[in-house]
């Protein structure tokens, strides 16, 4: 299975995915496309699944669950360094907030629990934190100071130095806001449709920026 894929151009992607072997076992795979043919970057040799790639200035991270005994246990930010994979930080299940990543322009960044973070100087470096915010399980945006937080039970918006919240779920309904896409005027978000607590039915909700906010 290929579970994601990105890339800066038609001939640089890169794709991540998970296979099973003859004894059951989870193991993942790293793959390359030049714009003419796919190449195995790496294949893992111990149980994890490969659910996330990114690509920014040159380096290639990757969210994973490692497994034991059949069971996710623990969240891991790897970079591909060299075809090998070097592990940046990980998060057991039992940790409140989330572990993961996506890219803000031509930047990744990461949610580690219950801080936003950046990649610099061989390490993970945060840039904002937000110690009583619910857990955050998805993070889009244009920069540093224009992003949307989609939280357990709410969707916000960071300027930089507040949080504002856009939508709220109720407290029944948790992790109902689901993926976002954002464009340089307006963007979109999928909600479950909480309103009438319908759990077979998705909304999707749209926001415009204003001239002043221009």
């Amino acid at each position: 299975d290929i579970t994601s894929i990105r890339g800066p151009s038609s001939s640089n992607i890169y794709a991540v995915g998970r296979a099973w072997t003859g004894d059951n076992i989870v193991k993942s795979f790293l793959l390359h496309y030049d714009g003419k043919e796919w190449e195995k970057i790496l294949t893992t040799g111990y149980p994890i699944q490969f659910q996330r790639v990114r690509y920014s200035n040159g380096s290639v991270f990757i969210v994973g669950s490692r497994y034991v005994e059949g069971a996710a246990d623990t969240m891991v930010v790897y970079k591909d360094d060299y075809r090998q994979l070097e592990e940046l930080v990980r998060m057991s299940d039992d940790e409140q907030g989330s572990l993961w990543m996506n890219n803000i322009g031509r930047q990744t960044y990461f949610i580690v629990g219950h801080e936003l973070k950046t990649y610099k100087n061989g390490k993970l470096v945060p840039f904002a934190k937000f110690p009583k915010m619910d857990r955050i399980i998805g993070l889009y945006g244009r920069t540093e100071k224009d992003l949307f937080l989609n939280t357990s039970y709410s969707l916000k918006h960071y300027n930089g130095t507040d949080a504002a919240t856009l939508l709220e779920v109720p407290d029944d309904m948790p992790d109902h806001i689901f993926r976002g896409i954002v464009f340089p005027r307006e963007v979109f978000f999928t909600v479950r449709d909480y309103h009438n607590k319908n759990p077979g039915t998705n909304l999707i909700y749209n926001g415009e920026l204003t001239s002043n906010e221009e």
